[in-house]
């Protein structure tokens, strides 16, 4: 399976960790967890182990994500530039984090 799409399934924060622990195993290349609330935890799980993964694609659109769930993705998005696709939208940005958000 190279996709997955869990938009809209309530996974919460738990079920969220728990995928994160999976990711680094898998052959995913595209991930979608629009309008999923995550937890600023839950979301840190997602950047530390973003880098062991094959991910090119993701979806974080109306997942509630704040300034601090940003920092660390943009962080890890300068580095990696194998990263294609990232999609944020409609979520709580500050005007400081919309910027790089929107390159």
């Amino acid at each position: 399976m190279k996709e997955l799409d869990i938009s809209l399934n309530e996974i919460g924060p738990v079920g969220f960790q728990h995928l994160c622990d999976v990711l680094p195993n898998t052959r995913l290349t595209s991930l979608s967890c629009a309008r999923n609330f995550l937890l600023d935890s839950a979301f840190n799980a997602f950047t530390s182990v973003l880098s062991q993964t094959q991910l090119r694609k993701f979806d974080f659109s109306n997942c509630k994500l704040s300034d601090n769930d940003m920092v660390g993705l943009i962080d890890i998005l300068s580095m990696d530039k194998q990263i294609q696709v990232v999609k944020v939208e409609n979520n709580y940005f500050s005007e400081q984090i919309e910027p790089y958000v929107m390159e």
